[in-house]
């Protein structure tokens, strides 16, 4: 039993550093690299997109599996998640606006602050000492690091990558909410086995419920009908959305794998 954990274990490890290494690749060839010398600029239809790719692939899933996801539970643990996953998501697609993507990947790499504060919070999961120490030491390096880099920014450019920077903690914050709302799932799981909710039925669960709630914010300014548009005029984009909403949606597989598994 315990070396089938450990497989598993290491098998979601890889999966979620190579899928969302290709993910980050993916999304700043979307966010960051001119089509025709026009920028994609619409980050709520994006996140939309992404929720919605990862919902249709895990329904395809269940479908190949004879299984009929009946999951969809208006819970408040699954509705928080579901929120503050899509709210995550739109806050670090919109950062790359504002900031280069080696300089989001460090700042995501602040994550463990926010999921221990949140889970001790939310899900009362505590953690000891020496981890809080070794969390706040490695964030702190990333942080000064960041700090160097923008300080050597032109003054124009500071406010504007300021405001990046800004999304991305809050992003942070969100990052943590998810992880602890997931952690209270988890343990809800455990309390009633009979349950019996795949990893793939709680992915379809939060990504549905995540595309439901931020569908309607596409229409601020109509942005969903101007994302269209552009795609409809660029192609190319289609494709890298594509394959960036699946590497996503791959990582998740594994994310939700630990959450229900391990």
């Amino acid at each position: 039993m315990e070396r089938k954990r450990v497989l598993l274990g290491t098998a979601c490890f890889f999966g979620i550093v190579g899928f969302y290494l290709a993910f980050g690749i993916a999304q700043e060839s979307v966010t960051k690299v001119p089509f025709s010398g026009e920028n994609w600029k619409f980050m709520l239809t994006l996140t939309w997109l992404t929720c919605c790719i990862n919902a249709l692939i895990t329904n395809i899933i269940l479908s190949c599996c004879k299984r009929k996801c009946h999951t969809i539970k208006a819970s408040k643990n699954y509705l928080a998640t579901s929120i503050s996953n899509a709210a995550a998501i739109l806050c670090t697609n919109k950062s790359l606006q504002y900031v280069s993507y080696p300089a989001q990947v460090l700042g995501k790499s602040c994550r463990p602050i926010p999921v221990i504060v949140f889970s001790a919070i939310i899900a009362r999961k505590f953690h000891s000492i020496w981890k809080w120490i070794s969390v706040v030491l490695i964030t702190a390096g990333i942080s000064l690091f960041i700090y160097d880099e923008d300080s050597n920014i032109e003054k124009d450019e500071q406010k504007i990558v300021y405001f990046g920077d800004l999304l991305l903690a809050i992003s942070l914050v969100f990052d943590g909410v998810t992880s602890a709302f997931q952690e209270k799932i988890r343990n809800d799981l455990k309390d009633e086995p009979k349950t019996n909710l795949s990893s793939i039925e709680l992915m379809n669960t939060l990504n549905t419920w995540a595309a439901l709630i931020s569908f309607p914010f596409t229409f601020i300014n109509l942005e969903i009908i101007l994302a269209f548009k552009f795609m409809a005029a660029h192609h190319d984009v289609i494709w890298k959305i594509a394959v960036m909403s699946g590497c996503s949606c791959l990582g998740q597989m594994f994310i939700f794998l630990c959450v229900v598994e391990l």
